[in-house]
């Protein structure tokens, strides 16, 4: 197969043939070929979506596009019921994530739990628009659970937002639009408490 090569005292590049380039040049060839390779496999990781960390750290482009499809993933994940899927798409670097929303959670056991919990009273989330923030992306959300509905509030609507670091998300918060509601939702809405462990 042909290889590219880089003519270093012209700046050109060239074909060789099949046989291996020996000595500098094909030193050179085979860097070549490795940043080819390297350019290529970045666009197949941009256009599907899956974003490299690093691709992630230094382009804002990226940024944005890892911060939205993450955003989407969260409110697909929650509405599908999928405990698995939404525990996935929080990191384990570091401290670890956490949740600020009816309940708190921190790490992967607890944000285990707040998911757990969403998934019990049957949640749907109706999202209007996604916004891209400095750290993540932002959106407001029209939100329905049986548990709200039996205490009088048929839907809710919250302000939510992710923090996003090298693909993941390291905190989820959701805050009420109403600050009304806390009230009204009484127990059902308690953000510093832990999640109700599964019954």
């Amino acid at each position: 197969m042909p290889q590219v090569a880089h003519d270093l005292g012209s700046g050109t590049v060239g074909r060789t043939g099949g046989a291996r380039t020996k000595g500098p040049a094909g030193l050179v060839a085979r860097g070549s070929v490795a940043i080819a390779t390297v350019f290529m496999f970045s666009l197949v990781f941009a256009s599907s979506g899956s974003v490299p960390s690093v691709m992630a750290q230094n382009d804002p482009a990226a940024q944005i596009s890892t911060s939205l499809v993450l955003a989407q993933a969260f409110t697909t994940a929650l509405n599908a019921h999928d405990v698995d899927e939404l525990v996935s798409l929080f990191s384990e670097d570091g401290p670890g994530a956490t949740i600020h929303a009816d309940r708190y959670a921190w790490t992967t056991f607890e944000i285990r739990l707040w998911a757990q919990h969403q998934v019990r009273a049957n949640i749907r989330a109706d999202v209007d628009e996604y916004q891209i923030t400095d750290h993540g992306a932002a959106w407001n959300a029209t939100v329905y659970r049986d548990d709200w509905r039996d205490s009088g509030m048929e839907s809710v609507p919250l302000l939510n937002s992710i923090w996003v670091e090298d693909g993941k998300i390291m905190d989820f918060t959701s805050k009420l639009a109403n600050l009304g509601d806390a009230e009204r939702l009484a127990q059902l809405w308690r953000p510093g408490s832990l999640p109700d462990p599964a019954r």
